[in-house]
């Protein structure tokens, strides 16, 4: 199933999901809403036609649909879904991708608003539409003053450095990066993400060392613009991704230290991306920042990812209404025909009724 043009009008409409089920056909290529009551040989029917026809904005058959036991023609109408995304306006997803999905894509197909690059991508994310703003810096371990003073005649809102103490980053080099930072603008942020005490060495093998999920101290954070992300995507003994969220927000704050965490979306990690990004909402992350790094990670993974940001009220989604046509090939059909029980049915047609739009959930 294509989308077809889109407006960029945002209804606030909302479709009754209750009473539907979102179910994918025709080898993958179509993702639609159809009403619970449709049974289960009927919604086989659908998936063999939409294996082999395209769907079109209108009928290509004028035909005589009348209500009744008799009648040899029948439709009902569902909801089809695009993959295709849009943002929602104060509400910002942040994803750190590899070059399985193109920087473009994901931003303007799939919605995601900030992106995580290292200095030398910056020109491809401002191509791919990402603004100034919206990227944050992925420094390296060995980010040196002299390479934060010299890209970007305007400092980025953001850097980010990855798990400095799993990685034996000394005290006194984390607190420099820092305070470089802050030289060059005292409202960017240092933002880094880690679940380690130094020296980690001793520590990584130790399950739960100390009774503690986390275990990186306030102290560690003298500068106003340091913060900290939960990157913890499996659990371990010391409890689940939930126990090491619950224990973030404990020991740093709300917003205070603790400004957003990390989802991963690499399909080995068995975890709820609904229950966190609701989790997300309801303390405030904003971006909630999406892990899609692992080379494992492709289209599909993203693909299903953005079903649930949108089934939780962090993505519109393209969708269009469109009407299925059954025939009843019955030789009697005043005697044999009536949808959806008696009679030997058909899809005869299937149409969109109206363009697509973006919608909430």
């Amino acid at each position: 199933m294509k989308s077809m043009a889109k407006t960029i009008t945002l209804p606030m409409t909302y479709i009754d999901h209750a009473k539907d089920t979102i179910i994918t056909l025709g080898k993958g290529k179509n993702t639609i809403e159809v009403r619970k009551g449709l049974s289960t040989d009927k919604i086989t029917l659908l998936d063999k036609y939409l294996s082999s026809h395209k769907m079109y904005d209108k009928s290509q058959t004028v035909i005589p649909l009348t209500q009744g036991g008799c009648d040899t023609y029948y439709q009902t109408d569902c909801w089809g879904w695009f993959e295709d995304y849009q943002s929602i306006p104060g509400k910002y997803l942040g994803i750190s991708i590899n070059s399985n999905v193109g920087m473009a894509k994901i931003h303007d197909q799939y919605g995601f608003t900030n992106i995580l690059v290292p200095f030398y991508n910056t020109t491809d994310a401002f191509t791919a539409h990402f603004n100034h703003d919206s990227i944050m810096i992925n420094l390296p371990l060995n980010v040196s003053q002299s390479m934060i003073d010299d890209n970007g005649n305007q400092a980025y809102k953001s850097y980010y450095i990855d798990e400095p103490f799993k990685n034996l980053i000394s005290n006194q080099y984390f607190l420099s990066i820092a305070s470089w930072i802050y030289t060059k603008s005292s409202t960017a942020k240092f933002v880094f993400s880690d679940y380690y005490w130094p020296p980690s060495n001793l520590l990584k093998d130790i399950c739960c060392p100390n009774g503690h999920l986390s275990t990186i101290e306030t102290y560690w954070f003298p500068d106003p613009n340091v913060y900290i992300m939960c990157d913890q995507y499996e659990g371990n003994c010391c409890g689940n991704v939930h126990d090491f969220w619950n224990e973030y927000k404990a020991d740093y704050g709300i917003p205070s230290r603790n400004i957003s965490n990390w989802i991963s979306i690499n399909p080995g990690f068995s975890q709820d991306w609904g229950d966190l990004l609701n989790l997300a909402t309801a303390w405030g992350f904003n971006p909630i920042w999406i892990y899609a790094g692992d080379q494992s990670i492709g289209e599909n993974d993203v693909q299903s990812f953005c079903a649930d940001a949108w089934a939780t009220g962090w993505l519109l989604r393209s969708g269009a209404p469109f009407t299925i046509v059954w025939k009843c090939t019955n030789p009697s059909p005043c005697e044999n025909c009536e949808f959806p029980t008696y009679g030997n049915w058909y899809v005869y047609d299937v149409y969109y009724t109206a363009s697509a739009q973006f919608y909430h959930y």
